[in-house]
């Protein structure tokens, strides 16, 4: 079987082709993956929550409309930050030394390739609206 076919089996099939022995580091490896997923959505959500309670709170007694818009820079920031973080974090797992274990990224990255998108697009997302508050926000209010 040549390694072009991982790209088109199955997951299952390419997993039960692993031997036994590889079954328990890729599933410690899965459950890595998830926690760093699951620690990015927290955190983005968290450092999200802080911008607008920090909106809210007026720490400085400005305009709502200029604390909106500083608010953009932030967003923008932490949306850079969080997705640098989660793809340093899923690339440290990307170790090939045998052609077996190419096999094995394959796997892990066709398994995962929609939640990487998935963070990809919300952090697109955020900046394109981070930006747009950061130089139009102002103008809203």
């Amino acid at each position: 079987m040549k390694i072009q076919d991982d790209y088109s089996r199955s997951l299952q099939e390419i997993y039960d082709s692993f031997p036994e022995k590889t079954h328990e580091p890729l599933d410690q490896d899965i459950k890595l993956i998830w926690g760093y997923f699951i620690a990015w959505g927290l955190f983005t959500l968290l450092a999200l929550g802080s911008i607008v309670y920090l909106v809210l709170l007026n720490p400085f007694n400005e305009s709502f409309g200029i604390w909106f818009q500083r608010s953009g820079s932030l967003i923008s920031l932490i949306a850079v930050l969080t997705e640098t973080v989660f793809i340093i974090k899923l690339s440290k797992l990307v170790n090939i030394s045998h052609p077996v274990q190419l096999t094995y990224e394959i796997y892990l990255f066709r398994r995962f390739k929609s939640l990487l998108n998935l963070s990809i697009f919300i952090t697109a997302i955020l900046l394109f609206v981070g930006t747009i508050i950061w130089g139009y926000g102002d103008l809203l209010f």
